[in-house]
């Protein structure tokens, strides 16, 4: 359970009394890497922290306009080459947009 709260909460740390992820694409970027690379769960934890990510997208006013397959592809290379934050979020960003 504690991994999961932190990959929650990991969107709203601060560090000098700054956002550290202030974008949504970052936001949605810390909670898919965490979910993914910590294994809150002890299955399905890729489809579960691209979902959330995604759902944190459209929350947000983004929709995801790439193929399934692409995010499947992409949430491994996630997972087996451990994708810095600003990755992911560059990703994301490229693969959405505003509704």
């Amino acid at each position: 359970m504690g991994r999961l709260e932190s990959a929650l909460t990991s969107q709203t740390q601060e560090v000098f009394g700054k956002e550290l992820y202030a974008t949504i694409y970052g936001k949605a970027a810390v909670l898919m890497r965490n979910i993914i690379a910590d294994h809150p769960f002890s299955d399905g934890n890729m489809r579960t922290g691209s979902l959330a990510a995604l759902a944190f997208l459209e929350l947000n006013g983004q929709q995801f306009i790439a193929q399934p397959s692409e995010l499947e592809d992409f949430a491994v290379a996630l997972a087996t080459e451990y994708l810095e934050v600003e990755a992911i979020a560059e990703w994301l960003k490229t693969h959405t947009a505003a509704v």
